[in-house]
């Protein structure tokens, strides 16, 4: 019941929040019926899937920003 609170308040925070930083796009991917969005905050890329009871969101792993590149 905690990890469900958790990942509520963490769903929360990001659908409520909407500033200069945050910009997203639809994909034009569907996953069970659903849409999958992709969106940007502070240069990292994420998807993300909202449905009825389910949420889901995971970093890209073809992400743009320059912090993730290895020497």
């Amino acid at each position: 019941m905690k990890k469900l609170m958790i990942l509520f308040l963490f769903a929360i925070c990001f659908s409520s929040c909407k500033d200069d930083t945050v910009s997203t796009n639809q994909i034009g991917i569907i996953v069970s019926g659903v849409a999958v969005n992709e969106f940007t905050h502070d240069g990292c890329e994420y998807l993300y899937r909202r449905g009825g009871h389910q949420f889901g969101i995971t970093h890209k792993g073809n992400c743009k920003n320059p912090i993730h590149e290895c020497n």
